[in-house]
């Protein structure tokens, strides 16, 4: 459901806090 850069933050290395809500 969510974007593996929100959920691994691998792919745009962003913070794993953003679309996990």
């Amino acid at each position: 459901t969510q974007p593996p850069s929100a959920s691994s933050g691998g792919l745009n290395g962003a913070p794993p806090a953003r679309s996990q809500f």
